[in-house]
């Protein structure tokens, strides 16, 4: 399975270890977001040239488009982490859930209305359950 793992860009390294743990089960993962050297925001300031962001912003949206589902890391809006309230994972969450494309959210909270649209699961084993029984529902 082709899956695209979102989540707020201060979180790489948690999105990065659901990707290898996603890899070790055989699945591809369609996020090169990830492959990203350091751990440093993206830099969306108005120094920083438009063609570039809409470059990582085009490139995402396809890689969402080439994924059969998608995992999101959830932040917990209780936790009050700088940024957590803002990110391109929810315009990667509406768009995945404007194609159809099934989406489970990995943790318990529920950031968004559009959250409550998917299941939620604890660990990235039972979301690639959870997206199998997804994708099988679809096909039938």
């Amino acid at each position: 399975m082709k899956i695209y793992v979102a989540a707020r860009f201060g979180r790489i390294r948690d999105a990065r270890s659901v990707g290898f743990n996603l890899m070790s089960m055989g699945h591809e993962v369609t996020s090169t977001w990830l492959k990203q050297t350091g751990d440093a925001q993206v830099d969306t300031s108005p120094d920083v040239q438009s063609d570039a962001l809409a470059y990582v912003g085009r490139r995402d949206l396809r890689e969402i488009l080439a994924s059969d589902a998608m995992i999101q890391l959830t932040e917990d809006p209780r936790e009050k982490v700088p940024g957590a309230e803002r990110g391109g994972r929810h315009t990667e969450l509406g768009m995945a859930l404007g194609r159809n494309i099934p989406v489970v959210l990995l943790g318990t909270c529920r950031e968004t209305v559009f959250h409550h649209l998917c299941d939620t699961v604890e660990t990235p084993m039972e979301a690639v359950q959870r997206l199998e029984e997804l994708l099988d529902e679809g096909r039938s």
